[in-house]
């Protein structure tokens, strides 16, 4: 069975239900209309069992005196538009407050830049203007991505928050969607007292040690000349390991570990990755001696028992 019910309603500037937002580009008004339908104010808007505990599947269809330029947005995407009516696919099931669309001359950018450059930005039937981003970009992933940026103007950027607790698919709550769904407001609430801190920090994260140690990790692996200098050599004062043999040994060692060698076995680059390694380990330059001729070695230093593959001729 189908029930049609007509329905009007007046937009207000209460800020509840669908209401107007006002801005003006070179002088003139214009306006965006959006929704706040929390918490009992989706029936403003059409009518409905207008409750948080009452959940349904929603199919909007809108249609408004739509002009060029302008943007529909709701929950779900797009699927169709006929008519001048904008159909989008079927909503979870939820609460109606969750419910939220909103339509006019909206905007995005998207710029590549390197941190903290400004950049000119050329937003939609606006001037073009330059500022500096604060953007911070956010993955959630189950594999680290491998990047060939090892420099420490990547790596002081970068914050890795490591999730260490796994739920058995016994214990996992099929209805904990539903339960926080009632808990958005605090969950809102929550996130602006974090937006107000990290503000404060000049939008700068904090660092836990289980982060610092998860970064450490992964630069480590995304370095594997350092990680190799790290995990291999052991200081032994009487020694002194050629340049030519410690890179043989490194070159066999990163096919051991099924490691992308990232072009660290050229002799050159090699070499430069080495004294890197010793900076951003123990900030000291690498103790490299001329051992005869043109041959240099590395003294002070030498390989583990355990990671020799080949003896030092």
């Amino acid at each position: 069975m189908t029930l049609a019910i007509d329905y009007s309603a007046k937009l207000t500037d209460s800020m509840m239900g669908i209401y107007p937002s006002y801005y003006e580009v070179n002088g003139e008004k214009k306006q965006i209309i959006g929704t706040q339908f929390e918490t009992t104010a989706a029936r403003q808007a059409f009518p409905c069992v207008d409750e948080p505990e009452a959940k349904a599947t929603f199919d909007l269809a809108i249609k408004y005196d739509e002009h060029v330029g302008e943007t529909i947005l709701s929950n779900m995407p797009e699927k169709r538009v006929e008519d001048g009516v904008h159909y989008f696919d079927t909503t979870v099931r939820m609460s109606t407050y969750l419910i939220a669309f909103a339509f006019g001359e909206l905007q995005g950018e998207e710029t590549k830049t390197k941190s903290g450059d400004s950049v000119t930005v050329n937003a939609k039937n606006q001037a073009q203007y330059t500022t500096v981003l604060k953007t911070k970009l956010i993955f959630v992933t189950n594999n680290m991505p491998t990047t060939s940026d090892t420099s420490d103007g990547f790596s002081r950027r970068l914050n890795i928050l490591p999730f260490q607790v796994q739920v058995p698919l016994e214990k996992v709550d099929v209805d904990l969607e539903g339960k926080l769904a009632t808990e958005l407001s605090g969950i809102l609430n929550w996130a602006l007292v974090g937006l107000g801190e990290l503000r404060k920090n000049n939008f700068n994260f904090t660092s836990s040690k289980a982060m610092r140690e998860a970064k450490d990790s992964y630069m480590l692996f995304s370095r594997p000349v350092e990680r190799f200098i790290k995990g291999c050599l052991v200081e032994n004062h009487d020694a002194t390991l050629s340049m030519k043999y410690l890179r043989e040994q490194y070159s066999q060692w990163i096919k051991s570990e099924n490691i992308a060698d990232r072009g660290t076995t050229n002799s050159n680059v090699f070499s430069k990755k080495l004294r890197e390694a010793f900076q951003s380990l123990w900030g000291q330059p690498a103790p490299i001696v001329n051992m005869h001729g043109h041959i240099n070695g590395l003294s002070g230093y030498d390989l583990r028992k355990e990671g020799v593959i080949d003896e030092q001729p």
